[in-house]
């Protein structure tokens, strides 16, 4: 029994790292490839831009209550395998793509997929220990984080985007084959009968504190796709793509060894306030970025900024984990963090023809400074 829970467990965080990982080393860069692909017209590609960005996301919010359907009677091997292989296709489609409509589409599939509740989902039964799984969960998603943006850095650099997201569409075949050996013996029992009604029953506290998430996802996610541009206006002209991804990676490295900590805080203290902690960490951070500095400046407040951000998610799914229904309250929390993911994108999309990315920055430090104060009002 040891060993099963061991290959599930393995198989779990094996899909975890490699979904986080692909769309990272992506993301930075949506920007730039959005240009290439509209052939460098700023202004359709900042739509373009925050339509790739944001098309994940509302993918996800509309089939993830279909995977609440879909896992009732249904067993983990049938659902990890149908997730990794509709992964490894919008993969493949994406870097198969010549036009911003296909590649959008592309990253409307990816957030089809329902990698992001399943996962929880399948965590929340095999779980060991109280809030444990949800740590190493994230710790393997800011692990994916970490490794995507370097590589994504190189393969714009040296023009290899293709060959990173064939090799990631084939690397999720394999996972699929690794999860349907892993879970075969699963029981095909109601996975999660509530998460088909995300948001229903909810407590106005968890409501409250759910939607503070929704706008620190936002700020976080908001920035990241027109942080290369930003950055190589404000640090000068030898900043390389390369140089963004380790940023970017810097900040993901961060998150992951602090989770651990942020994993103790949130048992010795209220998760709520670890989530209040880590919204206003973020707005703090990111509005310090308006200050003119070097590389390392910006490098240095994005790292902090990775450490800060990675507890927002294990400290939301612990505050409203512990209410009635609560694979419902996960499923409500992972479909905030996914609009969040939405609403950010969007947003800076809107602001960037005419306040340029500085105004991104502004707007993306102000998001999670409204959820800071949003939550601190709910819960007094």
């Amino acid at each position: 029994m040891r060993l099963l829970l061991d290959q599930r467990w393995t198989a779990i965080l094996a899909v975890q790292f490699v979904t986080a990982m692909v769309p990272l080393s992506v993301l930075p860069f949506l920007f730039l490839h959005l240009q290439e692909l509209t052939e460098g017209r700023v202004e359709n590609a900042a739509f373009w831009t925050a339509t790739a960005a944001a098309a994940p996301a509302i993918a996800a919010i509309i089939a993830t209550p279909l995977w609440g359907r879909l896992a009732q009677g249904r067993s983990l091997a049938s659902l990890m395998t149908a997730t990794c292989l509709l992964s490894g296709a919008s993969y493949a489609l994406q870097g198969w793509a010549a036009t911003p409509v296909v590649f959008c589409a592309a990253r409307f599939l990816q957030g089809a997929t329902g990698s992001g509740i399943i996962l929880l989902l399948a965590v929340e039964r095999i779980r060991r220990g109280s809030g444990g799984g949800y740590v190493t969960l994230q710790q393997a998603f800011a692990a994916g984080c970490l490794i995507g943006p370097l590589l994504g850095g190189l393969a714009f650099e040296h023009d290899a985007l293709l060959f990173l997201l064939l090799l990631a569409a084939a690397s999720c075949v394999v996972l699929a084959l690794i999860s349907a050996v892993a879970f075969h013996r699963d029981p095909a029992e109601g996975l999660a009968s509530g998460a088909a009604q995300v948001v229903r029953g909810t407590s106005r506290r968890n409501s409250v504190c759910i939607l503070a998430a929704t706008l620190g996802s936002g700020g976080a996610f908001g920035f990241a796709p027109f942080f290369a541009a930003w950055a190589m206006e404000h640090a000068g002209t030898g900043v390389t793509t390369t140089t963004i991804g380790a940023i970017h990676a810097a900040g993901w490295l961060a998150g992951m060894m602090v989770l651990p900590l942020w994993g103790r805080a949130i048992g010795g203290f209220s998760a709520v306030s670890s989530v209040r902690f880590s919204l206003a960490g973020s707005a703090l951070t990111l509005g310090l970025l308006a200050i003119p500095g070097t590389i390392l400046w910006i490098a240095a407040l994005r790292i902090l900024q990775g450490g800060i951000h990675a507890g927002l998610a294990p400290a939301l799914y612990n505050a409203v984990s512990g209410a009635g229904h609560p694979e419902r309250n996960i499923a409500a929390g992972r479909t905030a963090l996914t609009l969040g993911q939405v609403l950010g994108p969007v947003v800076c999309g809107l602001v960037l023809p005419w306040a340029g990315t500085n105004g991104v920055l502004l707007v993306a430090a102000a998001l999670p400074l409204i959820g800071f104060l949003l939550l601190s009002a709910g819960y007094r």
